[in-house]
């Protein structure tokens, strides 16, 4: 008797304790999530103010059991649009929760496009802190770099990002050959390393001029030791050797069937006439050209007859000096 006795008080107490004595968690985030939905709504005015009080209350109470008062605080942070992007985001809601609460209302524009998000997902929080600073310049390095573009970009100011994305875009990064590693030069030393990658970019382009700034950056950026004349050291022997290269590509690339052709015609005018007898000929054809019809002869010039000649020609009894006919 005793036994059940005690056995009711402590069903007793468990049923005042569930019920009437500690407020339930459920009634705890439900009291919070009503608190910040009236937070929401005063801060940012109409667009919160669509569905009222008590639909974004009950949606912030989901929130806040699934993720945490970290939910709460980016909705006091980001507003509905954050909040939306949460219920959004799958099973990458976590990840996106901790991104509002760090970069608060910055953040959205990562969130706003699934692409985005998936950057920020693969490559964490190097990525997104890039694409707050430089937005589409640096999701567009992260997407064909990874995490060593996520790592550059955020060492760099905005015209070093720049600088950066333009070589990306016109191909020069990736021609480089070793640009993951020179990416990590820049993550390293920030605005320094890019100022002389920019202005070096050319010299850069050798190899071994590339291999010897990879190995030790930094008296180059300090300006300790000349790239300048590395590169120089490094392009004379490849000049050099250029000539032979060359001629041996030309040789290879020559048709010739014609080049024979031409110099034995050649052989042939000059055993029949000499060089004088090429250029006659030469002479020839051009006159053949300008005059196809012939060459035009030049009026003759009026013949005159010597005055004692014309005597045999005058009538009988007249004289050239008088004219006159005597009969």
């Amino acid at each position: 008797m005793r036994a059940f006795s005690r056995g009711v008080v402590i069903l007793g107490l468990l049923l005042v304790i569930a019920g009437f004595g500690v407020p339930t968690v459920a009634g705890t985030a439900s009291k919070v999530a009503q608190e910040t939905a009236e937070f929401v709504l005063r801060k940012f005015g109409k667009p919160a103010a669509k569905e009222g009080g008590e639909t974004l209350g009950r949606r912030l109470e989901d929130l806040a059991l699934r993720h945490g008062d970290d939910a709460l605080l980016a909705a006091r942070k980001t507003g509905p649009l954050g909040i939306k992007a949460m219920e959004e985001a799958g099973e990458h809601s976590d990840d996106v929760v901790k991104l509002l609460v760090r970069h608060g209302d910055e953040a959205l524009w990562i969130t706003a496009k699934p692409g985005r998000t998936a950057i920020f997902v693969r490559y964490g929080d190097d990525a997104a802190e890039a694409m707050v600073r430089h937005r589409q310049i640096a999701a567009s390095l992260i997407e064909q770099f990874g995490a060593p573009g996520a790592r550059a970009m955020t060492s760099l100011e905005g015209r070093n990002a720049r600088r950066l994305a333009m070589m990306m875009e016109e191909g020069e990064l990736r021609r480089l050959g070793r640009s993951e590693e020179l990416l990590d030069v820049i993550a390293r030393y920030g605005d320094r390393a890019m100022d002389f990658v920019w202005k070096h970019k050319g010299a850069l382009a050798i190899t071994t001029v590339l291999a010897a700034f990879l190995a030790e950056p930094e008296p180059f950026i300090n300006g300790a030791r000349d790239i300048t004349t590395i590169a120089a050291e490094n392009v004379a022997q490849p000049l050099a050797e250029v000539p032979v290269e060359v001629a041996q590509e030309a040789a290879h690339n020559v048709n010739w069937t014609v080049v024979f052709a031409v110099v034995t015609g050649l052989i042939v005018l000059l055993s029949a006439g000499g060089v004088a007898g090429v250029m006659r000929k030469v002479a020839a054809l051009r006159s053949h050209i300008s005059h196809p019809n012939g060459p035009t002869r030049p009026a003759e010039p009026l013949r005159t007859t010597p005055f004692a000649s014309q005597e045999a020609y005058l009538p009988t009894g007249t004289t050239p000096s008088s004219g006159i006919c005597r009969y």
